[in-house]
């Protein structure tokens, strides 16, 4: 599934809505609630995708720091972080169910002419 062109704007996890604005806060959401969940599960993540998750901030392009100290790539496409969310989650043992998105279409988030 492509999500190229569609905004996030929260992410359901095991029930828990919580707002996101972009592709970087699901990403970054995701693994705080693996971390919370169970932080040996996040190292399985981290252990499986050391191009994703590193402690060495210059490894990567672009990064938001982790509640744990360790860093997330963000410099990724909308699928990307889609795609490596989906995995992670699947890593962190949590079902499609477990692990959702709610987005909206890009073409809804332009605002109407003022004055029309």
């Amino acid at each position: 599934m492509s999500v190229t062109g569609r905004l996030p704007v929260a992410i359901v996890i095991l029930g828990v809505q919580t707002s996101v604005q972009t592709w970087r806060d699901v990403a970054q959401e995701t693994m705080e609630t693996i971390i919370n969940l169970d932080e040996e599960r996040f190292y399985e993540v981290m252990e499986r995708f050391p191009r994703m998750l590193t402690k060495d901030p210059s490894r990567l392009r672009s990064n938001r720091q982790l509640s744990n100290g360790v860093f997330l790539e963000t410099h990724l496409s909308a699928d990307a972080i889609y795609r490596f969310c989906l995995q992670a989650a699947e890593v962190a043992e949590l079902s499609a169910d477990d692990w959702k998105v709610e987005f909206r279409d890009q073409a809804q988030a332009v605002a109407e002419p003022s004055g029309a």
